[in-house]
């Protein structure tokens, strides 16, 4: 009965993780702490270390099939694909993105600046040289990588690998999704109809992208957060301050043809003052206060876990 509450429990936890994934905004790297699963996770991903390498290598199945966490990963793992398949296949978030875009990116504009806010608070001091340079270097880097990225990427398996290992390493970094990146890449939407369609040639580079990064790039980001974390955190928090304005709602997305290629052209626009405009603003609060709430919680939660120790 333990074993299947715990397993139930954990496919649970990786539906969460999974849906956070999928909604740019919300990490899954934050869900997992409002789960209480964090550390538990990277130390779970850094399982996958040299040792099991070299026995694969080795064709020591028994010792490789001993060393990685997989009574929490394996539930964990299935848990998240459910919520990619629930959310491509049932309520496809490609098709209401496409009918209702400037409904879904007030949302996805709310659930960005919840994060940025979120970030700027776990912030622990305030000093020109640790944290203000970070903060700009953070900014200069989204603004850059804004403009430097076209509005239509490659779709070659190169690209589709990059854009996996981009994605994989946000998913593990609290505070940016990897939906987020996607779109900054270009890919969110692209991604999103390879599911629906369970397209194999795009799905295969993208999930291998994803494997690698969060075997690899977790080693990275559990050394920053322990050993620089108000320096990371600040970067991260200008990143996040400098992208927002691709997630602003109102927008003309027009297509256009430049170079014999079919190029869509984002231009912000000035809205309407009707009931649909006041409808955007309501969401981009509500779920940038979502975010905070949920940040919240999980404090209170690592707060508990400390106490209860002591």
């Amino acid at each position: 009965m333990n074993e299947r509450y715990y397993l139930g429990k954990t496919f649970l936890r990786g539906f969460a993780i999974g849906t956070s994934d999928l909604i740019p905004g919300v990490s899954g790297g934050t869900m997992a702490i409002v789960l209480g699963i964090y550390r538990h996770l990277v130390n779970a991903l850094k399982s996958f270390n040299w040792v099991w390498l070299k026995a694969v290598l080795s064709l020591q199945w028994k010792t490789a099939l001993g060393i990685p966490h997989f009574k929490f990963l394996i539930p964990l793992f299935f848990g998240a694909i459910s919520a990619v398949l629930f959310f491509t296949q049932v309520v496809i978030l490609s098709d209401l993105l496409e009918k209702y875009p400037t409904i879904i990116y007030s949302i996805f504009f709310g659930l960005v600046s919840g994060s940025t806010i979120v970030m700027l608070r776990e912030i622990q001091a305030w000093f020109w040289k640790d944290i203000i340079v970070p903060i700009t270097l953070g900014l200069m880097m989204g603004v850059f990588i804004l403009t430097a990225v076209p509005n239509s990427t490659p779709e070659d398996s190169w690209f589709l690998f990059l854009s996996g290992l981009l994605a994989g390493s946000a998913m593990i970094t609290p505070g940016i999704s990897g939906a987020f990146v996607l779109i900054i890449l270009g890919k969110y939407a692209f991604i999103l109809d390879a599911l629906n369609d369970f397209q194999l040639r795009t799905l295969l580079p993208f999930g291998l992208g994803i494997a690698t990064a969060l075997i690899f790039f977790v080693r990275l980001i559990s050394l920053l957060l322990e050993k620089y974390e108000n320096k990371a955190l600040a970067i991260i928090s200008g990143f996040l301050a400098a992208s927002l304005w691709r997630m602003w709602p109102f927008q003309s997305r027009t297509y256009e043809h430049i170079n014999a290629e079919l190029i869509m052209v984002i231009e912000p626009i000035k809205p309407n003052y009707d009931f649909n405009f006041f409808l955007c603003i309501l969401l981009m609060t509500t779920c940038a206060a979502l975010v905070i709430g949920i940040n919240t919680k999980s404090k209170m939660l690592i707060q508990q876990q400390k106490d209860n120790k002591n």
